[in-house]
């Protein structure tokens, strides 16, 4: 499991989906970890967070720089997005045409707001726009579910 989170919801998800698989995965925040060679491993699952309608720039990069490696893998994704009705769309662009089709498995797990981890700015911000005055977590479990299954078979 390969990710990046702005305020930490895409890395909750992560955590959570690893808990559930049989086979404990190697699960790396491409912050904070050297980014590794895919050549080697079964099945590559690609998690990000949608701001302002885009992904992280750490995640496009990555998929960019293994994209011949990625069409031949058995891969997924997975974005952290407060508008459902985009993910189709945001799935897409991140992957681009070839490998959004190549993708075995995609799914929008919903999204969090951790007010306390965003600077005074983007917390102003996401408090007018989501109309919040405290943090929370709208995940969806029946997503993060679906990836588990397909993924444990």
């Amino acid at each position: 499991i390969i990710y990046d989170t702005k305020h930490g919801a895409t890395q909750k998800a992560a955590v959570m989906i690893a808990e559930n698989l049989k086979e404990k995965p190697e699960v790396i925040n491409l912050k904070k970890a050297k980014v590794p060679k895919i050549d080697g491993y079964d099945f590559i699952l690609i998690g990000g967070s949608i701001h302002m309608g885009k992904v992280q720039k750490s995640i496009k990069k990555f998929i960019n720089n293994n994209k011949s490696i990625l069409k031949k893998k058995r891969m997924g994704l997975f974005i952290s997005c407060g508008y459902h009705e985009n993910s189709d769309d945001y799935f897409n662009v991140i992957l681009g045409e070839s490998l959004y089709k190549h993708a075995t498995v995609k799914a929008d797990i919903g999204y969090a707001y951790y007010l306390e981890k965003m600077n005074t700015v983007y917390r102003k911000m996401i408090i007018e726009f989501a109309k919040i005055d405290e943090s929370v977590e709208s995940f969806n479990l029946d997503e993060i579910k679906m990836i588990t299954n397909y993924i444990n078979g």
